[in-house]
This record gives structure tokens, C-alpha cells and sequence, in this order.
């Protein structure tokens, strides 16, 4: 059976491109602040920037175990009120990390694809786009027929598509009347012709 493509969502294309173009300019610019105190890999950009939680429960966690081991107190328990300067200092430690997500901007789960198909990647200590990514990115926006009957409604759907343009063109561009010249007749369980709108639609 041949796809035949149903759409085409150039709004999310759009979106998604400017997304992933903003994400791999933001993240190089402050590339120099997160090596300094991460072991940074593509998971962990990815977890930055898509995990609401990674920030203020991974990176927190470690900066106190960092902070217990300079103190040496890696054997007792940290309690806040003995240890509140351990904590600040711990807090104090990820604020960059809050910033440079606010800098990058709002990340979708949806824009998980970008990390998880390989669109960004990281080489020689910068993140990279595909060369490719355009076509992917326009891939996964484009809907397909997946059966036979699909691909005959398809063909009958897009006959009315382009016969209701036609007709709004002839007409002046009326879409709100245009859409109620075939109206479903309930008691036949079809659709019938409006002749009171035809008649709107086409006086001089």
C-alpha cells in the first residue's frame, strides 16, 4: 500500500526548529559554567533541560554529599540546624544551573525527540545539531495514510477541500456560509444541499 500524506503541521516544524536552534546556542554559550562541576554528557543536558526535578533533587543531592566530603562529615547525619551552612552553601551551588535553564527557555517533553533520535548531540565539548535534523524534524510532523481505506477517503476528502476554496473564491470569501452548503440530513443519514445558503452566497 502507498502512504499518501495527510498533513503536514508546519506550525510544530517551525516550532521545533527554532526550539532546537535555541537550545544548542544556549547551551554552548554557557558550556565553559557546566564543565566546570559536572560530568557533562548528552543524558545530562537532557535531563537539565526536559527534567523538572533534576536541578533541585540530583544536583542538590550531590552538592551536599560534595560539601559533607569537604567537611568531613561524610559519617554524620546532616541536620539542618547544626549543618544550615552546609545546605545555603549547597543551594548557592545550583542557582547556575536554574539560570541557565531560564536562558534556555521553556523545553517541551515533546522536544525529548531532539536528545532521544540523536537531533543534538555532543562533539569535542559542544552540542550539535544533525545535519539532517530539517528532514527529521519535518518527518515526524507529516501524518501518513496507514491503510487503504485511508488513502480513498483521503482522495474523496481532498475533492471537498479544494472544491469548498474554489467556491469561496467565486464567492467573496464567505467561509462562515460556505461550510453550511451541505448540511446532514438526520433522517436520511446523508448529506444534502443547503439551497437557501447557495442562493445567499450566489446573488449579485
Amino acid at each position: 500500500m502507498e502512504k499518501k500524506l495527510i498533513q503536514f503541521d508546519e506550525v510544530s516544524y517551525n516550532r521545533d526548529i527554532i526550539a532546537i536552534n535555541r537550545i544548542a546556542d544556549k547551551v554552548n554559550e554557557n558550556m565553559n559554567q557546566l564543565v566546570d562541576d559536572n560530568e557533562v554528557t548528552i543524558d545530562f543536558i537532557k535531563n537539565l533541560l526536559c527534567n523538572s526535578d533534576f536541578i533541585k533533587t540530583v544536583k542538590y543531592r550531590e552538592q551536599l554529599e560534595k560539601f559533607r566530603r569537604n567537611f568531613n562529615l561524610q559519617n554524620v547525619p546532616l541536620d539542618y540546624s547544626k549543618h544550615e551552612f552546609i545546605f545555603t552553601m549547597a543551594n548557592s551551588s545550583i542557582q547556575y544551573l536554574f539560570s541557565l535553564k531560564n536562558k534556555v527557555g521553556a523545553v517541551s517533553y515533546e522536544n525529548e525527540y531532539f536528545f532521544n533520535e540523536g537531533l543534538l548531540y555532543l562533539e569535542n565539548g559542544k552540542l550539535c545539531i544533525s545535519p539532517d535534523y530539517k528532514d527529521k524534524i519535518r518527518e515526524r510532523h507529516s501524518y501518513y495514510t496507514k491503510t487503504e481505506k485511508q488513502n480513498q477517503v483521503l482522495e474523496k476528502v481532498k475533492i471537498i477541500e479544494t472544491a469548498l476554496n474554489e467556491i469561496k473564491d467565486l464567492t467573496g470569501g464567505r467561509i462562515f456560509s460556505i461550510n453550511k452548503l451541505i448540511y446532514p440530513y438526520f433522517g436520511r443519514n446523508e448529506f444534502v444541499f443547503n439551497r437557501q445558503i447557495f442562493d445567499y452566497l450566489t446573488k449579485e
